[in-house]
């Protein structure tokens, strides 16, 4: 992530690199908190590149752990107990994410605090666990976040209180966060179909 002369590199596992443009490193800090009772917490890469907004550094890894860091100095400011299976949206006052237990959530950029959570399809098959479904985004685009899944599913959510407000069907699933130029938003499918959405 790149801001004015800031530069942030992740590397695994959970270390961040606070760097100038001309690659004088100036800090070091680790986001690798995880879930000890899930079989991901061994994991501690991160799913989503940090995201600088307001000074600040967004960034979530696999296994369990949400942080804001201050972009000087990469000094902690807040943290909580939830990955993100991909980058986050910083937009105003709040961090939107598709979390690692596979909800939409609202947390609050200035402490960290959940402000709301909707929680999203898990499997194709409820009764059985069984076809994991993979959510990417969100991204804000028209007033809603939108979450492309691997269900063959865009979902439109009410960035407000959360609720599902549209949904449109993405023929073979998605394979990537939905992506939005110029009043149009694609999304990439799994059998490698461009979708566009106006």
């Amino acid at each position: 992530a790149v801001s004015g002369s800031n530069v942030v590199l992740p590397f695994a596992p959970g270390r961040l690199i606070g760097a100038d443009r001309n690659g004088t490193g100036r800090w070091g800090s680790d986001v690798n908190e995880g879930a000890p009772a899930a079989a991901r917490s061994v994991v501690g890469d991160y799913t989503g590149g940090p995201v600088i907004a307001n000074g600040r550094i967004f960034v979530s890894n696999f296994n369990g752990e949400t942080a804001a860091l201050a972009l000087q100095t990469g000094n902690e400011i807040w943290s909580q107990p939830v990955g993100a299976m991909s980058q986050a949206a910083v937009i105003g006052g709040s961090v939107f994410m598709v979390t690692d237990d596979q909800r939409l959530v609202r947390l609050d950029a200035s402490n960290g605090n959940a402000i709301w959570a909707t929680q999203l399809p898990q499997w194709n098959n409820p009764k059985r666990n069984r076809g994991f479904v993979a959510h990417f985004g969100p991204v804000m685009a028209g007033g809603r976040l939108w979450v492309a899944g691997a269900d063959g599913q865009l979902r439109g959510f009410d960035p407000q209180g959360g609720a599902m407000t549209y949904s449109a069907d993405i023929p073979g699933g998605a394979a990537s966060a939905p992506v939005v130029a110029q009043g149009v938003l694609y999304v990439l499918g799994r059998k490698g179909t461009l979708n566009a959405f106006q």
